[in-house]
């Protein structure tokens, strides 16, 4: 039988897990079934009666059950947030970037240009072939760029003008597990899109890269 202090132990323990748990914004449900495999583990780790009640094994079992569950949940977690389809909080957070217009970085109708000035992130700019074959944008209709951020992650902003027209291309490093699924060109797949307050945001892969690219609708 576990004695009152294992007991305060488990007690701090589930309550440090609810609290961990609940900020992935897991449901109900969820976490009830998370809770009863932790119990399951703990009552299925062997106390022996004449078991030294301080041994370094009791003292650290919090800990290793703390570490085993959480590991569980972060692998739920993921998998979870790799299938939640985040495209129009994507398009909506670079449609008030894009209405902003907050000045240029760099003025450049260079690409290469453009590609030394964002030495700062931890992948390359790269040129659309899609954005020139569906919108004939191009370098040669680019006005320069700037830094910002597309959910948290360090981005390229490219600004471009045609025919009195403000197009904004936002390019970043493609991560499923923080964007959600994203189409990719090369596989035939046709982008997301998503109108708001009467401007477009197509979101694809290429390259490697998640593009979004604002438009009016």
């Amino acid at each position: 039988m576990i004695d009152d202090e294992n007991t305060g132990r488990s007690k701090t323990l589930k309550s440090a897990i609810r609290h961990q748990v609940t900020q992935f914004e897991l449901s109900e449900d969820k976490l009830n079934s998370l809770m009863t495999i932790q119990n399951d583990l703990a009552q299925k780790i062997p106390l022996s009666a004449t078991e030294e009640p301080e041994s370094n094994f009791r003292r650290w079992l919090p800990n290793l059950l703390m570490a085993s569950f959480l590991a569980v949940v972060m692998g739920v977690y993921t998998f979870s947030n790799s299938n939640v389809d985040h495209t129009r909080d994507i398009a909506l957070e670079v449609i008030e970037n894009h209405i902003k217009l907050k000045p240029l970085e760099v003025s450049t109708q260079s690409f290469n240009e453009v590609q030394i000035f964002f030495d700062k992130l931890d992948f390359m700019p790269s040129q659309s072939n899609f954005l020139e074959t569906s919108w004939q944008l191009n370098e040669r209709q680019m006005l320069g760029g700037r830094y910002c951020s597309i959910s948290g992650d360090s981005a390229a902003q490219l600004r471009f003008k045609n025919d009195d027209q403000i197009y904004t291309l936002y390019e970043v490093g493609y991560d499923e597990k923080l964007f959600g699924k994203i189409p990719v060109i090369s596989a035939g797949e046709k982008p997301k899109e998503v109108i708001i307050n009467g401007l477009k945001a197509s979101l694809w892969v290429e390259k490697g890269l998640l593009m979004v690219l604002v438009t009016e609708a």
